[in-house]
């Protein structure tokens, strides 16, 4: 069909590209080796690891070493939680001084307790030096864990 007013077509024309690129092909020069500059081999940083794909590294091994200090400690019992080591160093200290106090007190009464009051004071005092051995015991481990509190 035809549109009146339109521009007749021009005649086809028959072409075979395969053959044509074939052809072309064949003929065309193998690129050299040399046009290509210097081989990769040649450089003088062959062989090495790239700078950002150190600092990839580096930075993975920093967020593993964030991710495993934040993680919670697996021997934690539930609703506890571990007390700092400078806390427990000075816990540690502060019953050390309190049981020195304590000794000292006692060294300072007489050996005979013949008064009730004598006698009390001496049994508080050992009382005392119970419970402060009993918790040098308790800080003196490597980890003391702290209830924590409702939140």
């Amino acid at each position: 069909r035809r549109v009146h007013g339109a521009p007749p077509l021009a005649p086809r024309e028959h072409r075979d590209y395969i053959s044509q690129n074939a052809r072309e092909t064949i003929a065309r020069k193998p690129p050299s080796a040399d046009a290509g500059g210097p081989s990769p081999l040649e450089r003088p940083d062959f062989g090495r690891v790239p700078e950002y794909l150190i600092k990839r590294k580096i930075a993975k091994a920093k967020q593993e070493l964030e991710e495993l200090a934040n993680a919670p400690d697996p021997d934690c019992p539930p609703g506890m939680q571990q007390m700092p080591e400078a806390e427990r160093q000075a816990t540690l200290r502060l019953l050390g001084q309190n049981r020195e106090n304590v000794l000292l007190q006692m060294n300072k009464m007489p050996l005979a307790c013949d008064t009730f009051g004598l006698r009390r004071k001496r049994r508080v005092l050992e009382e005392q030096l119970q419970e402060i051995e009993d918790a040098i015991k308790i800080f003196s481990r490597p980890k003391v864990y702290l209830e924590t509190g409702p939140e």
